[in-house]
This record gives C-alpha cells, sequence and structure tokens, in this order.
C-alpha cells in the first residue's frame, strides 16, 4: 500500500536545508519493517524523515524505539549534539504524540522511551 505525502513548502526544521514541495509516494511500511528501520537509522535526520513518512502509523513500540535510537545517537556523536541543539524544536510533534500515547505505553516501552 502507498500514501501520498506532501513534502513541506519550507525547509524542515529538522532538515537543514531547503526542500522542494513535491508530492511522492511513501510505500506503507509493516509494522516490524519501520521498527528496524528506526533501530538502523544511523542519524537523527534519517529518525525525522521516518517520523515524518510514517509518524501517523507509529505505535507504542515505534515511539520508543524513536526515542532510544535518538538517544544512542546523540550520546555517542558530537555531529549529533549539534543537530539536536540547533534543532530540537522539530522533536516537538514526536513529544506531544509521545505524551498522549504515555497512558497506553506498557513498562517495557515506557522504560526504552525514558531511557532514550
Amino acid at each position: 500500500a502507498h500514501r501520498s505525502a506532501w513534502i513541506a513548502h519550507r525547509p524542515h526544521a529538522w532538515s537543514g536545508g531547503a526542500v522542494r514541495a513535491t508530492a511522492v509516494a511513501v510505500a506503507a511500511l509493516e509494522p516490524k519493517q519501520l521498527t528496524m528501520e528506526l533501530v538502523r537509522s544511523n542519524r537523527t535526520v534519517q529518525l525525522m524523515r521516518l517520523w515524518e513518512e510514517h509518524g501517523d502509523d507509529f505505535n507504542a513500540m515505534h515511539i520508543s524505539a524513536f526515542w532510544n535510537r535518538l538517544g544512542k545517537l546523540v550520546r555517542s556523536s558530537r555531529a549529533e549534539q549539534s543537530w539536536l541543539r540547533a534543532r530540537g524544536a522539530a522533536l516537538s510533534p514526536v513529544r506531544e504524540r509521545t505524551l498522549a500515547m504515555l497512558p497506553d505505553l506498557e513498562a517495557r516501552s515506557l522504560v526504552n522511551t525514558a531511557h532514550g
């Protein structure tokens, strides 16, 4: 299944550069595939791209994997720390979604989310 996603007319707070306005077909990922993509992300910008493309499909496991991976990236790389300092506000939608999901998170997901 595909869904159409619009790339914003202005640069994303997380991208650090200009983004043209275009419609692109984004392939829906199975939940397990999305989790693996989150865990395999090597840069914060990759996590943010996954959030933009698939954030509507994030479940508790995905939220947990997102924050856990972000924490590991930022703790291990000055470049990622710099990215986060410069564009931390871009995480607001993810934070809001996480807060909304808190009552439904099971213990393991909650611990992994908090650890991230």
